[in-house]
């Protein structure tokens, strides 16, 4: 018996210990190559195939230089948001605003991406918190945020208000060239642009049409000139009345001054046609009663999420709004 324990003891020595050093170390070895194969994901692409570094100078806005190809992209707004949507693979964005599925143009795209981080307010410890290699803004936001975010040689794309479509393709343009997609943002805008011809085809000889935008949160506020849906107006065939009286971007409007306007049409923005809050608010205000747009019912109804979107979407506002103002339009 003894003979056998001995003769056992060999193939202990000899097996024992390097199982259970493959068993203390295996799993750190795996998590090591784990975590350099993500690193390696995550790394930005150098490529001069792909054209970076390269420095990009936005219309009105300040050049950034983008050494590499970005795979962790922070869109800090829904614009971008909506633009990189067609742009790129989501699992390119590092985040995105917590406001996308309210504000976007397509919120089942981020409903089926409910994975893509968010966040609520665009300060430099958040956004830093994602490792970004590119995070795009609009030059509104909290400049004191984008300049440490920059300090620590992160770049930035500044996108202006658009106060234009052609606002928006030149945003198209920019964005696909910052993330390596010139090519797929050329095939956006031509889409865009082609859909806003066959607009102006349908509407060729047509009269525009007097109206106003309208909107009521506990204050009235109209559209004046200066902002991307006083083109949307234009491009459907109507006649911005509040533009033409002087006022200028998001104005504040009475009930009073809507009488004096007495555009023929009102558009408002809405999910539900006439049944929709803002279209019921004219419709039952006493008040309102003498205009002739309540009187005829004439309420254009627009999707908020098109009208107000600063991206590709912009351009179904104005199918939706040009079909309402000119029924009788063939497409």
């Amino acid at each position: 018996m003894n003979d056998s324990l001995e003769f056992r003891r060999p193939i202990f020595r000899s097996w024992g210990c390097p199982i259970i050093l493959f068993l203390l170390i295996g799993p750190i070895v795996l998590i090591f190559l784990f975590l350099s194969r993500m690193e390696k994901v995550r790394k930005p692409v150098y490529s001069e195939k792909l054209g970076f570094p390269r420095t990009l100078k936005p219309v009105g806005g300040k050049s950034v230089t983008i050494l590499a190809n970005p795979v962790r992209i922070v869109a800090a707004n829904t614009g971008a948001a909506d633009i990189l949507s067609e742009l790129i693979q989501p699992s390119r964005f590092a985040a995105i605003p917590v406001q996308v599925e309210d504000y976007a143009a397509d919120p089942e795209f981020w409903k089926r991406n409910a994975d893509i981080p968010r966040f609520e307010k665009f300060h430099a410890e958040n956004i830093l918190g994602y490792r970004p290699d590119l995070v795009i803004s609009s030059a509104f936001q909290d400049s004191s945020a984008a300049a440490a975010i920059e300090r620590q040689h992160v770049p930035i794309l500044y996108l202006n208000d658009f106060e234009s479509l052609d606002g928006i393709r030149g945003a198209i343009t920019t964005i696909g060239d910052a993330v390596g997609r010139g090519a797929q943002a050329q095939v956006m805008i031509s889409d865009f642009d082609s859909r806003l011809q066959t607009v102006a085809n349908a509407l060729h000889g047509t009269t525009q049409v007097p109206l106003v935008i309208y909107s009521n949160f506990g204050t009235g506020y109209t559209v004046g000139s200066g902002v991307c849906q006083d083109d949307i107006i234009t491009r459907a065939g109507g006649l911005n009345v509040a533009a033409a009286k002087g006022l200028k971007g998001n104005a504040p409007i009475t009930f009073e001054q809507l009488l004096r306007m007495d555009p023929e049409f009102i558009v408002v923005t809405g999910d539900d046609g006439l049944n929709s809050a803002q279209a019921k608010l004219l419709l039952n205000e006493t008040l309102l009663q003498g205009l002739n747009a309540v009187k005829n019912r004439r309420i254009a109804v627009v999707h908020q999420r098109y009208f107000d979107a600063l991206s590709q979407y912009a351009v179904r506002a104005v199918e939706e709004l040009a079909q309402q103002l000119h029924p009788g339009i063939k497409w």
